[in-house]
């Protein structure tokens, strides 16, 4: 499964690294039951990227830090 949703996202021209560690945090929203955040986004994110709705190869960048307690 993870190397399916490597692989799709990289037909995207998205980043290598940024597409495993997609899998991987999607993949990690299921296992611990968040399915609305797992796999079932993978079609949105890919569909994102075919109508240039993102950059799919841009590189995430923080803003703004927040310090919590």
């Amino acid at each position: 499964m993870r190397r399916f949703m490597v692989d799709l996202m990289k037909t995207q021209k998205v980043n290598p690294s940024h597409a495993e560690q997609l899998a991987d945090v999607l993949l990690e929203a299921d296992i611990r039951g968040h399915y609305s955040h797992g796999l079932n986004r993978l079609e949105m994110y890919a569909k994102d990227c075919m109508k240039k709705v993102v950059k799919s190869d841009g590189t995430p960048k923080i803003l703004k830090v927040f310090l919590f307690i």
